[in-house]
């Protein structure tokens, strides 16, 4: 699926050659006609699928080939999935071809944003990866170096909001310093300091947008949070994220840059903006050794920094490996992180990375989480797919065994549910197979770093300090340049189960803090006195 995230001279060079191309069937050609005209197309959607609604009214409103070029692949396969939308006019009146035709074209630049645009999020994903495997093999792409697949995914690009685009900002009533925008059909709530919002990918949590800092003029990442007092748990949750980017101060850690709650009670977290990350470098092709030493050097090194806090991120992924132009690395998403402590609780990580004592013991786990999930990202740089792609919670456990082998004694010995324990003993006896033969392409060093990280049992694999000292790392590994945290977070507030209001105030007040205002006392931390932000 191609969309409007190019500019101009990207658009009309796409025009121009698959308008040549014997597969060009039709284009959309409307939205030039009347608001009645344009009333007549009809999606019928529920509140769940509203983004994706705004989303197909954006593409019927398109102009070929002045204003936008929009081209849908497979959109029966995407109504299939969302089964409110039943106009079947807006899949006839778009273009439907195969990536394949892609591969006939010559199109390097476009191709670089069309594997990496960061106009992605869970419901509109832009290409699966089996498109983008087929596209590398038969175009020019083989030949492109990974620092140019970097620096074109965010280089040019341009997504107009509709509504954004068609009215004037809105200054909000309740204070003549913020502004309303409609991003996507989501409203942003922003001081005026931040301008030109782009939607880059929505999250569980919410709302990702690129702007420009009038302050420093730079790029920097909008992160809406929204609702965070509807509900006690999802102010702590906020509360805790927010401590943590305050703490967690690290060359590879993305840096919170300035955090405002608006009048609208919504919370938004300003960072660095990253031009890529690596779930989408993944998806366009296998790494090279270099670039995989590199970012896994990057990851660990962070780590180092994070464990010894008493820090760990619990839900590292591909996707929350971000990175920029030069190849620096940065983590972000820390919003599930909590305490080192052996008698954790939650059912936390997304299930590929998922480390197998948070499926057998549950409640007992610690920093060895974290070295787990790098192990699968660091097999996945290596081989170009997820090594444990398992499909549900006993399916993962399965595949890990697979490769790995049944659970070790030891490790079954701390098992203390009888259901998993019985679990357990149930599967089928099986013998680790060599690492060698499963990652032909890897080298002996690759090999032991990697079973090192993916041992089964927690206790027995390798820490991030141990794991940046590996011969592996030795081009980039610097003692005197891996720093670790020189406090431990203060995690006492983790165990409060505090009403929504009270979360509210330690809010404002850590706003305050971050702000360097000083706060006096608590009836003077209301929405008035800390929403601005830094100006």
């Amino acid at each position: 699926m191609l969309i409007s995230c190019y500019n101009k001279k990207y658009q009309v060079e796409m025009f121009h050659l698959l308008s040549r191309s014997e597969m060009f069937r039709e284009v959309l050609e409307g939205g030039g006609g009347s608001a009645e005209e344009d009333k007549d197309i009809e999606i019928q959607t529920t509140e769940t699928n509203k983004q994706l609604d705004d989303y197909i009214r954006l593409i019927t409103s398109a102009q070929l080939p002045d204003n936008s070029l929009i081209y849908f692949k497979d959109l029966l396969q995407l109504t299939d999935k969302y089964k409110d939308i039943t106009s079947t006019k807006i899949i006839e009146q778009h273009l439907i071809i195969s990536s394949s035709e892609f591969n006939k074209l010559d199109l390097y630049s476009c191709a670089c944003r069309f594997q990496l645009s960061n106009l992605k999020s869970n419901q509109l994903n832009l290409i699966n990866k089996d498109d983008l495997g087929e596209l590398s093999e038969d175009s020019n792409l083989g030949s492109v170096d990974l620092y140019d697949l970097i620096k074109h995914s965010h280089k040019d690009r341009k997504f107009e909001d509709p509504v954004e685009t068609r009215t004037p900002p809105i200054m909000s009533q309740e204070d003549s310093s913020f502004v309303k925008l409609s991003v996507f059909g989501n409203i942003f709530q922003v001081t005026t300091r931040y301008t030109d919002l782009q939607p880059v990918g929505m999250g569980a949590f919410g709302l990702l947008c690129s702007s420009t800092d009038q302050k420093s003029g730079g790029p920097v990442a909008i992160k809406k949070v929204m609702k965070p007092f509807s509900a006690p748990v999802l102010a702590k949750r906020t509360y805790r994220e927010l401590k943590l980017l305050k703490h967690l101060r690290h060359e590879n850690i993305i840096s919170l840059l300035d955090v405002f709650i608006s009048p609208g009670e919504d919370i938004y977290f300003i960072t660095e903006l990253l031009g890529t990350d690596l779930h989408r470098l993944l998806s366009s092709r296998p790494l090279e050794r270099q670039f995989v030493q590199y970012f896994l050097y990057q990851m660990l090194r962070a780590l180092k920094f994070v464990h010894p806090a008493g820090v760990v991120h619990r839900d590292l992924k591909p996707s929350n490996i971000l990175i920029n132009e030069n190849c620096d690395l940065k983590i972000c998403d820390f919003g599930l992180a909590r305490l080192q402590d052996p008698q954790m609780t939650g059912y936390v990580s997304t299930r590929y990375y998922r480390a197998p004592e948070i499926m057998l013991t549950w409640q007992e786990y610690d920093s060895a989480v974290d070295i787990w999930s790098v192990g699968c990202i660091f097999a996945e740089m290596i081989d170009g797919r997820p090594i444990f792609p398992g499909k549900d919670h006993v399916h993962q456990l399965t595949v890990i065994t697979e490769l790995l082998g049944s659970p070790p004694e030891d490790v079954i010995n701390t098992i203390t549910s009888e259901n998993t324990r019985r679990f357990v003993d149930a599967l089928p006896k099986r013998h680790k197979i060599s690492f060698a033969d499963r990652f032909p392409n890897a080298n002996a060093e690759e090999i032991d770093l990697l079973e090192k990280m993916l041992d089964f049992n927690p206790k027995k694999r390798i820490t991030a300090a141990d794991a940046l000292a590996h011969p592996y790392l030795a081009p980039y590994h610097d003692p005197e340049d891996e720093p670790t945290a020189n406090e431990r977070f203060d995690w006492s507030f983790n165990d409060a189960d505090l009403p929504t209001d009270q979360w509210k105030v330690m809010m404002y007040s850590e706003i305050l803090d971050f702000h360097n205002v000083d706060v006096k006392s608590e009836k003077d931390m209301t929405p008035s006195t800390t929403t601005a932000g830094a100006h």
